[in-house]
């Protein structure tokens, strides 16, 4: 069979990502090839603040065997404004070690990511059905063939090979000042914004079954939503609340309080009315798909009206 030997190279070599707000810029060193192994010694990976994630290992290009170790620290991933296609936009920093190791179709990944204090990404809801058109079909994606013609034959049958299994390991621990937001709306009225700190562990085994476990607790944050005909409302995310993953990556569990402040006129028993301020809480428990949404109200500042909210079922309060 053919040996190859020699060396690979770029020129200017690049990797572009608006949709995520990434780009990286590839190492214009040789990639050294010797008897159809692929050598990787502190290769780079450059990102937006010029700092580099380094490549070392190898690659057998006749087995498929592999290791290969990635190291970088501070990498920037994100740098981007928002654009009309963006899903992810802001600037995002990061630690990365990382290993790959195995053969083809076995293939094992483990890696450890810290997002760091002073990154701030805002994901954007997408429409999550859209319309197929004419223009975006394939127009290979129903061939004719000649059955009789063996040879084209097979190859059409043939034309994709099975994906190469691969288990995956990944342990993300989000710092203290990294802020995470969401846009619920692509304007950005309504979204969600916390500044917290958590440990995750995701992972996909070779079956293709992914798994997430960990607890993120929000320091600080706020709810904006605008509801019909209403003023646009803000609640504040108590400290301390918590969404935890057992499993289901779309299905943490939510343990979250959320209290806003507002003033109404109050009528007395004597028909005079005064201006009385209320603490709205709204609490969210149970699962993401089977959310337990309640409220509940207060007045501190004012006896007369908390004992009567007192003197109410928590039905009534809400």
């Amino acid at each position: 069979k053919p040996v190859i030997n020699g060396y690979v190279r770029g020129d200017s070599a690049s990797v572009h990502l608006p949709r995520y707000g990434s780009s990286f810029m590839l190492s214009n060193d040789k990639i050294p090839v010797d008897n159809d192994k692929i050598s990787f010694k502190n290769y780079r990976i450059w990102g937006l603040n010029n700092r580099a994630v380094g490549i070392d290992g190898s690659i057998d290009m006749g087995s498929m065997d592999m290791l290969l170790r990635a190291h970088g620290e501070n990498i920037q991933f994100v740098g981007a404004e928002q654009e009309q296609w963006s899903e992810i936009f802001g600037k995002g920093f990061a630690d990365i070690d990382a290993t790959v190791k195995g053969s083809s179709g076995n293939i094992d990944v483990n890696a450890k990511l810290k997002l760091l204090s002073g990154s701030n990404l805002t994901y954007v809801m997408q429409d999550e059905v859209s319309t197929l058109s004419t223009s975006s079909v394939d127009e290979k994606m129903v061939t004719f063939i000649n059955p009789n013609d063996s040879i084209s034959y097979l190859d059409s049958l043939l034309t994709t090979q099975g994906a190469s299994a691969m288990n995956i390991v990944a342990d993300l621990d989000i710092q203290q000042g990294a802020k995470l937001n969401a846009y619920l709306s692509i304007d950005g009225k309504d979204r969600v914004t916390v500044d917290g700190s958590g440990r995750l562990r995701y992972s996909i085994d070779f079956a293709g079954k992914d798994n997430m476990v960990g607890t993120y607790t929000i320091e600080s944050g706020n709810v904006r939503y605008s509801p019909p005909i209403i003023s646009q409302k803000i609640f504040d995310i108590t400290s301390g609340s918590k969404i935890s993953w057992t499993g289901d990556v779309m299905n943490p569990q939510l343990k979250i309080l959320g209290t806003e402040r507002l003033k109404a006129s109050v009528s007395g028993e004597d028909g005079s009315s005064r201006l009385v301020e209320f603490l709205v809480t709204a609490k969210l428990a149970n699962s993401l798909r089977n959310i337990d949404l309640s409220f509940d109200m207060s007045a501190e500042n004012d006896m007369t009206v908390q004992n009567e909210l007192q003197s109410m079922t928590d039905a009534q309060r809400s």
